[in-house]
């Protein structure tokens, strides 16, 4: 080792601020490589926190795309059924009439008798009573010149 006499003092504080600078440096250094690992870790977790939103956002989507498919198919079973329904109905009554005609040509007498029904059927619907003063089927209300008169 060197004695203190040998160097002069000027000699120190060049050393000092070489060694202030050295030091900074490597503060300095660190500082950003810890800002940098901050960065990445940042980065990392805004991506996962993205990408939890996305996929919750699709699990959102995919639930609503079901309720509709849902909807829409339990709309179409409903409709469905119906037009079966009414289909079977005026399949039935078709075939009412059917028989009704056909049984006509076979029984003319009874073709009177349903002719006569009609007739007396027209005439309730009209009137709104029975021969004998019942009460059948509701009028509709009399309107005030209608009901002095």
């Amino acid at each position: 080792m060197y004695s203190d006499s040998r160097f002069p003092v000027s000699y120190f504080q060049y050393a000092i601020i070489i060694q202030k600078w050295w030091r900074g440096t490597l503060v300095r250094r660190s500082l950003q490589q810890a800002i940098r690992c901050a960065l990445v870790i940042q980065k990392w977790w805004r991506s996962a926190f993205r990408q939890a939103q996305e996929k919750k956002r699709a699990m959102a989507l995919v639930i609503y795309i079901w309720s509709e498919k849902t909807t829409v198919l339990l709309q179409s079973m409903l409709r469905m059924w119906l037009m079966k329904t009414r289909y079977k109905r005026y399949q039935h009554a078709a075939q009412v009439i059917q028989n009704n005609w056909r049984e006509s040509w076979h029984h003319p007498e009874k073709y009177c008798t349903i002719l006569a029904l009609l007739k007396a059927a027209k005439w309730l619907e009209n009137t709104g009573k029975a021969p004998g003063g019942r009460q059948w089927c509701v009028k509709a209300p009399q309107t005030s010149a209608s009901a002095r008169s």
